[in-house]
């Protein structure tokens, strides 16, 4: 486990903040912890990790996450919502209406002022436009992503393989044609390496540590080809012991500046992805109650004002 974390966060195990890590491997701790697996052993039983329960499980559609996005965006456009692509937001600012405090963009060559904002950006980012820079960058590490197709023998048979060995910088191998089928008779996959964000990675010599020590395990006899790669920058928050504090702090100020956080980025948090999905879901229901509340309460509703409840209805059912 030490070498597990320290290659996920590229950093000493001693200095990341136990309870981030914990979090983030929440499930290791519950399934193969020593106190667990010693239990079984005097329990006589043979299988000491707990086997995962079967069920279904959503994966991205064959042709990507371009599909399941465009299909987000036809959905929201047919409900009424303006959907605005490839911009680049110049700053944000809080404008005094007749009803309260509206929030502004500014884009290039526009303005759009709204009432909610959800941040899904990194917070130094946030914090950039808001004019309250952060004193100090958090730590976060970038994704080498290596992609392979393979025509031989995986010698495993499982969608997701994790590094716990004690060497490799890998972490993960992702087994898409174990999800969509192969491709032409070939299987293909995903490879997720950490690497420091000042450091640009050698492609070539990722592709070789990974190939050498994947072989010295006995997995992949065959032909592997490297296909390409993809560096994912700020991909992965890390809490330190010495930063904890500082970045509750930035947080906070971003949400009483008037934002809402969102996201492995917006929330600077190291959550699975459908911890995420989660998180968002939940604060989309704490946004939709707000304003139910809000419509409920106001003064001016009128009942027999038929173009009102007809607003107040798309509202309260979307």
């Amino acid at each position: 486990m030490k070498k597990y974390i320290e290659r996920l966060y590229q950093v000493p195990d001693r200095d990341i903040n136990i309870e981030f890590a914990s979090k983030r491997l929440s499930f290791i701790q519950s399934t193969g912890s020593f106190r667990k697996i010693v239990a079984k052993k005097l329990q006589g039983k043979n299988s000491f990790l707990k086997k995962p329960g079967s069920k279904s499980v959503y994966v991205r559609p064959k042709a990507g996450f371009e599909k399941i996005y465009l299909a987000l965006q036809e959905g929201l456009i047919a409900n009424g919502v303006s959907v605005k692509l490839n911009c680049t937001a110049k700053g944000i600012k809080r404008i005094p209406t007749d009803k309260g405090k509206k929030i502004e963009i500014e884009f290039a060559g526009e303005k759009k002022v709204y009432d909610e904002i959800i941040s899904t950006i990194p917070i130094s980012t946030t914090s950039n436009l808001i004019g309250k820079p952060l004193e100090k960058e958090f730590e976060s590490k970038n994704l080498l992503t290596l992609f392979y197709r393979f025509n031989g023998d995986l010698r495993h048979n499982h969608n997701v393989l994790h590094n716990f060995t004690l060497e490799g910088s890998w972490k993960r191998i992702t087994t898409f044609s174990k999800y969509y089928g192969k491709h032409e008779g070939d299987d293909y996959f995903a490879v997720e390496i950490t690497v420091d964000k000042d450091v640009e990675p050698n492609i070539s010599q990722q592709q070789q540590l990974f190939e050498s020590h994947v072989k010295s395990l006995g997995l992949f006899a065959g032909e592997l080809k490297l296909q390409g790669s993809l560096l994912t920058r700020n991909a992965y928050p890390v809490y330190l012991n010495d930063n904890v504090d500082e970045i509750i702090r930035a947080k906070n100020k971003l949400k009483d500046w008037g934002l809402r956080l969102a996201g492995r980025q917006g929330e600077f948090d190291y959550v699975s992805s459908s911890d995420a999905t989660g998180n968002a879901v939940k604060l989309a229901k704490s946004i939709k109650q707000e304003y139910r509340e809000k419509i409920e309460q106001s003064d001016d509703f009128d009942d027999k004002d038929q173009s009102k409840e007809k607003s107040r209805k798309l509202l309260l059912d979307s």
